[in-house]
């Protein structure tokens, strides 16, 4: 079996990254309250751990594309 690539460990980075309110804030221009809230709300997903609950970056585009507007409609 072959090592993987440098672009496929890149891509599994992405895939495994875990990320914090804080982060995830960051990401989106809002306070860690606010992420606290989606999450409380249940319109963002996270994954639960020992020390806190991560969101995933597949949760937090998912979260990002239902909140999508179109704007030729």
């Amino acid at each position: 079996m072959t090592p993987p690539t440098q672009h496929q460990q890149t891509q599994t980075a992405e895939i495994d990254r875990l990320y914090s309110y804080q982060e995830i804030a960051e990401l989106a221009r809002v306070s860690a309250r606010q992420v606290r809230r989606w999450v409380e709300e249940g319109k963002l997903a996270y994954i639960q751990l020992p020390r806190g609950r991560r969101i995933t970056r597949h949760q937090y585009l998912d979260f990002v594309g239902d909140r999508a507007v179109d704007r030729d409609a």
